[in-house]
């Protein structure tokens, strides 16, 4: 028989039976040799009646927040320079897109947001990255007259997935905070910051319930000139987000919120409703909501707004026509499906195969985009 040495790196004691713990780097656990060497040591402990637990290190935002904060330890580490430049939310040319994400509390003042199971992790995020609508230039043009942004100013993405809002405003402003609740959207925003070469975004890990305690990071200053919702406030408790936001506005700041287009397979085609019919067969349930892009949101979300206290509330609307191919159809459909849903890889050919056979168009799919801008400022 062979003889087998592998010492735990921790005992533990609990009120129940004792555990043993291995720790090993993430990257390293598939490892054939690591596996099972991981394998016969908790048969041998669990036979024992003890217990076996692997742990690693935490995932990468964490670790990455912890590294940044432990900086605090040490104040000669710390500038009051930079302090009040993180304060402002920074971002000015000096900062660099690869720093670590802040991360903001989960919860704030015993609210929990819904918009942290959204779903937009993984593949998702990135079909979101590579598939997702930009906006266009004569939407953010509006934004910059009707809030007179200027190269001083500093702005708010909520929402901000990988960054289709939040890149094109960096280079109008002087500093753009991109939030989101989902790491991976974030860490792809940052990836694409970098690429363009933004160096005045910062990218902070949070949801629309988070806001208050982004004052208090900001100081509770009256300091932004503009948040911006993209397609995401149907995720929000738009009520209470209108008040938290209100005290953080500088003089003439305010709200935007935009619906970039109707949703693939809500458009008034008949490619978009055939293609409505089959992922309502498919996936056993009614497609009807409209994600924030309905005429009766945006008269909900403009009474909201005028009731938490913003004036001058109005509304334009952007158009173009696009022509999309199959694959975009595709990389849009699951950009915007749950990641627990997604079809698995080895699905997707014959979930594709019937998409296909079902819409009644050759490509390319022609598309009327209607992208809706509704604001509301402070005095």
């Amino acid at each position: 028989m062979e003889v087998r040495k592998h010492i735990p790196d921790y005992p533990l004691t609990t009120e129940g039976s004792p555990v043993a713990v291995g720790a090993k780097p993430r990257h390293r656990l598939p490892k054939p040799v690591v596996a099972f060497t991981f394998a016969w040591t908790r048969w041998a402990v669990e036979s024992r009646g003890w217990r076996y637990e692997v742990w690693n290190e935490p995932p990468d935002t964490e670790l990455d927040n912890v590294r940044f904060l432990a900086g605090g330890r040490r104040d000669w580490l710390i500038s009051p320079e930079l302090l009040q430049e993180l304060r402002r939310s920074a971002g000015t040319s000096s900062a660099h897109s690869d720093r670590p994400i802040v991360r903001l509390s989960r919860r704030t003042g015993g609210r929990h947001s819904a918009f942290m199971t959204v779903g937009f992790s993984g593949e998702v995020a990135e079909y979101y990255a590579k598939f997702r609508r930009a906006y266009p230039e004569q939407a953010l043009d509006f934004l910059q007259d009707y809030f007179s942004l200027t190269p001083e100013d500093s702005v708010l993405d909520l929402g901000c997935g990988t960054g289709q809002l939040a890149l094109p405003l960096a280079h109008r402003v002087r500093s753009v905070i991109g939030m989101d609740p989902e790491p991976d959207m974030l860490h792809l925003a940052r990836e694409a910051a970098g690429e363009r070469g933004v160096r005045n975004a910062t990218w902070v890990l949070g949801a629309d319930t988070d806001i208050p305690a982004l004052g208090t990071l900001l100081g509770h200053a009256s300091s932004l000139a503009m948040t911006v919702v993209g397609q995401a406030l149907h995720w929000m408790r738009h009520d209470e987000l209108f008040r938290d936001l209100l005290p953080l506005f500088r003089a003439g700041g305010g709200i935007a919120v935009i619906a970039n287009g109707a949703p693939l397979w809500l458009q008034d085609t008949a490619w978009s409703r055939a293609l409505r019919t089959c992922l309502e067969q498919h996936f056993e349930t009614e497609l009807t909501a409209s994600c924030g892009t309905a005429d009766q949101d945006r008269i909900r979300y403009a009474q909201a707004l005028e009731d938490a206290g913003f004036s001058d509330v109005r509304s334009t609307t952007v158009s173009y026509t696009d022509e999309l191919t199959f694959q975009q159809v595709i990389g849009g459909l699951y950009s915007a499906i749950p990641a627990e849903r997604l079809p698995g890889p080895d699905q997707r050919p014959a979930f594709e195969d019937n998409i296909r056979k079902a819409v009644p168009h050759a490509e390319p799919f022609p598309e009327q985009v209607h992208v809706s801008v509704l604001v509301g400022r402070t005095a």
